[in-house]
């Protein structure tokens, strides 16, 4: 696999750009560990409905999909993180970019671990049959279920600042492979539990909120220790002075943040509400299947992302109106692409799920 990656390398890669080359590399081996999450993501969803069962599978996306809203509470966070520390390094200021890692670290957990401990102190006072519109689940086991899945979601949100660091140093299909080995491993671990007496809806909840989190934290520990130790979190380098830099800048991502959170975290809940949790499967078949072609978008964008920023600090215009026009073009066939995904949805969704929605 190696091999052959490195001739795609060879063969396409003429260009003279050092930013360039960095882009077009991390594109192909982003495209190879996104291909490796498509299938299996192609693998998740019948195993996880055939273990859950098409009422639970719907509860699950409804209760994931109603989390999504703390999504904002980061404030933006990551994403300013990632553009200032791109910046720092860009112009070799480690010192200022390790207390900008620091910093961030040390914001998230602030952030997030109160948050967590008042969502696991009031979650049982929830009327979360109410809240899903389910009535065949007890009160205390969709309790049970939300808490477990909040706490590991809140440190989620501290151990995944490895991604927008390695998108800032220009690793960005690195970072798009912790959630696919995560999702992996949920997969490996779900499969076997089918054969357990154990709660389908908590196990799957446990193991589909664990999992991942382990994944992002093994990965930064180990990153932190042999790859980049210049940049790695201390106590002594957290200075809440940069946070202005960060949260500034990070605010501006919150607002479309915002607006990702309006439009992937109503859908389900409201489809539940209206209608029950057998649709909501039915919704979420179609969302990750059409997710594809967004998918593509992200193989692409990026590494582009740092490396804009990379080269509005050098002052380098040139390479970004380049990169800007190749954007459009690649825009017009990922139109393309989603038309002739509509017209192939029947088969697909039959290959995908057959009858078990």
């Amino acid at each position: 696999m190696i091999k052959l990656v490195n001739k795609l390398l060879q063969r396409f890669y003429h260009s003279k750009n050092e930013r360039t080359r960095i882009v077009q590399r991390n594109v192909v081996w982003g495209a190879m560990i996104r291909v490796t999450g498509i299938i299996v993501n192609i693998l998740y969803v019948p195993i996880l409905i055939d273990y859950l069962d098409k009422e639970r599978y719907g509860v699950w996306i409804a209760l994931t999909s109603f989390l999504t809203w703390f999504h904002l509470f980061d404030i933006g966070l990551g994403n300013g993180l990632r553009n200032k520390l791109a910046e720092a390094l860009a112009v070799g200021d480690n010192a200022r970019a390790k207390k900008y890692v620091s910093t961030s670290y040390a914001l998230m957990t602030m952030i997030f671990v109160p948050l967590s401990i008042l969502f696991f102190a009031g979650s049982g006072l929830l009327p979360w049959n109410r809240i899903l519109n389910v009535h065949f689940i007890s009160h205390s086991e969709l309790s049970m279920l939300g808490s477990i899945v909040f706490i590991f979601f809140c440190i989620r949100f501290i151990v995944q600042l490895i991604q927008p660091i390695l998108f800032a140093v220009h690793k960005a299909a690195f970072a798009s492979s912790f959630p696919v080995v995560g999702q992996l491993l949920s997969l490996i671990v779900i499969y076997f539990m089918r054969y357990t007496g154990f709660s389908p809806l908590l196990t799957a909840g446990l193991m589909l909120s664990m999992l991942p989190v382990l994944a992002y934290l093994v990965g930064g520990i180990l990153l932190f220790r042999w790859g980049y130790s210049h940049i790695s979190p201390s106590l002594h380098h957290i200075d809440l002075s940069v946070s202005k830099d960060i949260l500034s800048l990070g605010f501006k991502f919150f607002v479309v943040q915002i607006g990702g959170a309006i439009i992937n975290g109503t859908s389900s809940f409201i489809i539940i509400q209206l209608m029950g949790p057998n649709e909501v499967t039915q919704y979420n078949i179609g969302f990750r299947y059409f997710k594809l072609a967004l998918l593509l978008n992200t193989i692409l964008m990026a590494p582009l992302w740092s490396s804009f920023t990379d080269a509005l600090a050098k002052k380098d215009f040139e390479w970004a109106r380049r990169a800007i026009g190749k954007m459009n073009i690649w825009s017009f066939y990922q139109s393309l692409l989603v038309l002739v995904m509509l017209i192939l949805s029947p088969i697909a969704y039959h290959l995908w799920v057959g009858d078990r929605v």
